[in-house]
Parts: structure tokens; C-alpha cells; sequence
């Protein structure tokens, strides 16, 4: 029972945290709003669905998005459900991801991976990266 108590308050103590508008990327919150009228953008994390869900209202940004996901689904299996439940056409479709488990679910779902936001995705070479949306 204390360990619940300890999880609960650690919830609530990174609700606040997380809840700062100024931790998100303006340079990609700025291209999301400039392109929402003509990109169809979906939120996938290996988060928890609930709290991803409540951050991104709290932060004002969920209406950008279709959907929003995240655990206890795996980020692979949400991709995949997204493409077949939007009818999202593979080589039209890419995930712009901060790691390497982003881009193994982009892999395992056969759609383009950018890597962003990462020195170890940019140094690694192996997907295209994007330095600053600024520039598209």
C-alpha cells in the first residue's frame, strides 16, 4: 500500500513537472501549427496512454493530433494500428522520432524514420535526421 502512495505522489509530482509549457520544442511546435490544416499528425509514445493524453491537453497542443497513443500497447503495434485504421499508405507515411526505439518501430512497420532532437540518432547516420524544422 505505501508503494502505491509513493507511485501516486511521484504521478502527481511529474504531472506539474511536465505540465511547463516551456519544455516543448518550439521549433517543432511551430511546424506542427503551421502544417496542421494539411498534415495528419499522431502522437506515439511508450508512455502511459493516460498521462500522454492528459499532458497533451494540459499543454494545449492535443488537438494537433488524431490520435494519441502509448503503453500499455507497444509503440510498433500503435503504429501499425494507425496505419491500418487511417489507411495510411506506407511510403506516404513517416515518424520523426528522439531514439532508436523509435526508429526500430518505424523498421518493423516499413515507414520512413527522421531522426530529431537526438546527437546520438544525427551521429549514428543511419536514418536521414532533421536538425530544424525551420528549414521544411
Amino acid at each position: 500500500e505505501e508503494v502505491y502512495a509513493y507511485a501516486d505522489r511521484f504521478s502527481e509530482i511529474m504531472r506539474e513537472l511536465l505540465c511547463d509549457k516551456n519544455l516543448l520544442i518550439r521549433d517543432c511546435v511551430d511546424y506542427i501549427t503551421r502544417n496542421a490544416a494539411t498534415h495528419n499528425y499522431h502522437l506515439v509514445s511508450a508512455s502511459a496512454q493516460d498521462e500522454l493524453r492528459f499532458l497533451a491537453e494540459q499543454l494545449g497542443i492535443a488537438h494537433f493530433f488524431k490520435s494519441i497513443v502509448g503503453s500499455p500497447t507497444k509503440k510498433a503495434d500503435n503504429i501499425k494500428n494507425i496505419l491500418a485504421e487511417y489507411g495510411y499508405a506506407h511510403a506516404e507515411t513517416c515518424l520523426i522520432g528522439d531514439s532508436h526505439n523509435d526508429e526500430d518501430a518505424a523498421g518493423k512497420n516499413d515507414i520512413q524514420f527522421f531522426g530529431y532532437n537526438a546527437a546520438e540518432l544525427e551521429a549514428s547516420r543511419k536514418s536521414p535526421f532533421i536538425k530544424t524544422f525551420s528549414s521544411l
